[in-house]
């Protein structure tokens, strides 16, 4: 259908009402807007242009254009000299009007209709790549509904591969037959639709050659590394190749582990073409042979990381559709997929025939025979250690020698010789435990336990040597006996010799109090003082460990509540905490603490939290009868819409003149529900 717009020259006719009196000049004519032509508009949109002409037209005037402010697919409307340009959008829906009103000075405005027509009533989009093995297949579509009107779907007789067409509200669904040739195919499918139709080309992949499409060997191997190299039969070919390990691969859908290797490499090309930052990332792909002659010495090498024994290492090559694909989903294959088993050595194992061994006091030397499982040729074993008084390892064969220098001290001591084999997972250790000197000077100290208490211990310390330094520290039984010190004195020196809050004395000491902790009815009450004297120039122990049993008390400080007020209940929230809740109207309560092990020299200081927005206590109102154990507190009506809290803190330290730490901090919750 075709209309056309057709706008009419419209003059402005100036009536003389009467005769001028004035005699200054003759009557000026008005101006007169004259607007051209303008056919209908199609439905894809463009730049189009009114032209104009003005009669008598009038200094510094222009002609103003515009469309009705709800219209949008209008805009970017440019006023020249002799035309009016303007923007309209593509239509995707049904035929649209509206009016474009020219307007010059004193002329008469001329309304211009501007009329589009419809949207193609049909759209839709071509599915991907059919796979040449063919299936049910499906792409949507949508129309601009037209009453009484039916899509329908067909294809040419000679495309009978393509069958079982079926429309659905939303989608063309059918089936495409396998594709035994090596080429590829495409059919045109034709929508039609009140009256319109619209082609859609259906492709599919040829057959892959059955014969084999990359030759992959391996050079260089290791227990977690190969170098690859890759011949394509086809030279022309691109493909991409990548590493990949079992358990990757059984994350892919797929039969056989050849068809969870396709779904791979599918999944792979198109994550790495059309990424979601945008650019394409063409490292994984290459047309020829690889290495290539431009890749750099060793781009070849490829590395594995096998977490479970059960992991199988994989090469993947495959050729991919790089020129043709457009999108993820159009991403396929073009030569069979090649998955091949790395063959990696076994990772080598290192044993020793003896992981301990004691010596002497005395200098000397000792040794001991090693065994590696799965060795590889051309790679040795080696040895290490941090001590200083273990010299000269040497490794000959499967032997290991070392020396070791006269214990100068009267305490034990005990170093880790290291070995350690390439690609091991782990290394062996032998621990070499030398005797303490027993012509050294024997520290002795003498330890009387005063005072035993819930995390700690008061006792006297006397050394034989009051001008040696020595460590003292406390370790639960619980401790002693875990991960840590493994119930070993030696490993229990060794750490603690080396700890930051390590306690150095030097002298006698009385009333010291001993820190110690993971004592409770859940760990037991059992623990060890223990003390030992050391060289601070050498870092080391010079005397043997004295080490006391003791059974600590739990006479940890706390405190319990108890309420009779009958508007106050104490409740555990759903939070686990202890709480008060009181009534939303204000009011006055009282509730009893009940102190456990409080000392009657200690300090208790009761306090209400500070800074709350919400509060519910009147601060000032809180009363503490520190003989009846009792504290009384005011309460403000709960104007909020929700519950108001505040806390009522009780801080208790045994020494009051120390109030660094305190040795107990407990809260009661006061809860105040909305009215």
């Amino acid at each position: 259908m075709k209309n056309f717009f057709k706008f009419v020259a419209l003059a402005a006719i100036a009536l003389v009402a009467g005769v001028s009196c004035q005699p200054d000049g003759p009557a000026t004519d008005a101006p007169v807007l004259t607007v051209g032509e303008i056919s209908e508009v199609s439905a894809a949109g463009g730049t189009f242009a009114i032209t104009y002409s003005v009669a008598n037209p009038v200094v510094d005037q222009v002609v103003e254009a515009a469309v009705p402010v709800d219209v949008a697919w209008v805009h970017h409307i440019v006023v020249s000299d002799t035309a009016v340009e303007f923007v309209v959008d593509a239509n995707e829906g049904a035929a649209r009007e509206t009016t474009m009103t020219l307007s010059y000075a004193t002329a008469k405005s001329v309304e211009v209709t501007i009329s589009q027509a419809k949207g193609q009533s049909i759209k839709a989009t071509a599915p991907a790549q059919v796979a040449a093995a063919g299936g049910n297949v499906s792409f949507a579509y949508s129309v601009i509904a037209v009453e009484g009107a039916t899509l329908t779907a067909t294809v040419a007789e000679e495309n009978a591969w393509i069958h079982d067409i079926n429309v659905t509200a939303t989608a063309v669904e059918f089936v495409v037959d396998a594709n035994t040739a090596t080429e590829a195919r495409e059919a045109v499918m034709t929508l039609a639709y009140a009256g319109e139709t619209l082609a859609v080309t259906i492709k599919q992949l040829g057959a892959l050659p059955a014969e084999k499409a990359f030759e992959v060997e391996f050079s260089n191997i290791t227990p977690s590394s190969a170098y690859v190299t890759i011949t394509p039969k086809d030279k022309n070919i691109t493909y991409m190749y990548k590493a990949c390990t079992s358990s990757s691969l059984n994350s892919y859908e797929g039969n056989t582990p050849e068809e969870k290797a396709a779904a791979y490499a599918v999944s792979q090309a198109g994550t790495w073409l059309f990424p979601f930052w945008g650019t394409a990332n063409m490292d994984s792909f290459v047309t020829g042979d690889y290495p290539r002659a431009e890749d750099i010495e060793g781009s070849n090498e490829w590395s594995w990381v096998l977490y479970d024994a059960d992991e199988i290492p994989y090469v993947i090559v495959a050729g991919i559709n790089v020129g043709e694909a457009t999108d993820k989903a159009s991403v396929a294959l073009t030569t069979p997929v090649s998955l091949v088993k790395v063959p990696l050595l076994p990772k080598p194992v290192i044993t020793l025939a003896k992981e301990s061994i004691e010596v002497s006091s005395d200098a000397g030397s000792n040794g001991t025979t090693f065994n590696v499982e799965n060795a590889i040729e051309g790679i040795k074993a080696t040895a290490s250690t941090k001590a200083t008084w273990i010299r000269n390892i040497n490794i000959v064969n499967d032997k290991i020698a070392f020396e070791y220098d006269q214990n100068p001290y009267a305490a034990p001591r005990q170093a880790t010789i290291t070995f350690s084999y390439e690609y091991a997972d782990e290394a062996a250790t032998l621990t070499v435990m030398q005797a303490g000197n027993p012509a050294a000077e024997q520290y002795q100290f003498f330890v009387t336990v005063k005072e035993l208490h819930y995390d700690n211990v008061v006792v006297d310390i006397t050394p034989s040597n009051p001008n040696v330094k020595y460590i003292v520290g406390g370790v639960s039984e619980y401790t002693f006996n875990g991960y840590t010190y493994n119930g070993s004195d030696m490993t229990l020196v060794e750490k603690t010799l080396t700890g930051y809050s390590k306690v150095v004395k030097t002298g006698a000491q009385a009333d010291l109090k001993i820190p110690v902790s993971s004592v409770s009815d859940t760990y037991g009450w059992n623990a060890y003082i223990y003390v030992y004297a050391i060289d601070e120039t050498e870092k080391v122990a010079i005397s043997a460990l004295t080490k006391v049993a003791v059974t600590l008390i739990n006479d940890q400080p706390g405190i319990s509540f108890t309420c009779d007020d009958p508007n106050a209940k104490l409740e555990t929230s759903s939070f686990g905490t202890l709480q008060l809740t009181v009534l939303p109207t204000a009011g006055t309560y009282t509730f009893k603490y009940v102190p456990n092990n409080l000392s009657d020299k200690g300090l208790l200081l009761i306090e209400p939290s500070t800074g709350s927005s919400y509060s519910v206590i009147v601060k000032e109102s809180i009363v503490h009868d520190k003989e009846a154990h009792t504290v009384t507190f005011t309460t403000t009506t709960n104007e909020t819409t929700g519950t108001k809290s505040d806390y009522i803190y009780f801080k208790y330290y045994e020494d009051p003149n120390d109030t660094t730490f305190t040795d107990l901090n407990k809260s009661l919750k006061i809860s105040q529900p909305k009215q």
